[in-house]
């Protein structure tokens, strides 16, 4: 199986929790992804729309429109990003939430942080349409 070589792929990270959403893209970007941050999912559409991210990690539990809920509605507008659910939630609801959102998969947040760089690469590795562009 080739592995995925993280330098160039993009990233949304989206985390209403601010220790949280540093971490995740600090873990990241050291692992070569470029990672654009939003604290809250208002706005995200237009930040796919500029960016054009290889993947989408989305907390699943945030005030207003839950991580969930954004992912659906990304998918009702033609949206066929993959998605990362980074979440606190037991695991029997995020693997339920996952047979409910294509392409998505998720990583505890209780999980070693390495394994939120080895998701992202994974689906990557499944998802992604093209080669990361070059600078």
């Amino acid at each position: 199986m080739s592995s995925v070589r993280p330098e160039g792929h993009r990233v949304v990270l989206v985390d209403d929790e601010h220790e949280l959403l540093k971490l995740g893209e600090r873990v990241l970007q050291h692992a070569g992804f470029v990672v654009w941050t939003a604290s809250s999912p208002i706005g995200v559409g237009a930040l796919i729309k500029r960016h054009a991210p290889d993947v989408l990690v989305l907390d699943v539990t945030m005030p207003g429109l839950d991580g969930a809920a954004l992912a659906k509605l990304l998918e009702r507008g033609g949206g066929t990003l993959p998605v990362v659910f980074w979440s606190a939630l037991p695991e029997a609801e995020l693997q339920q939430l996952t047979r409910t959102v294509a392409r998505s998969t998720y990583v505890a947040k209780g999980a070693p942080i390495a394994s939120l760089v080895a998701t992202v690469e994974r689906m990557i590795r499944l998802h992604a349409k093209s080669v990361p562009p070059t600078a």
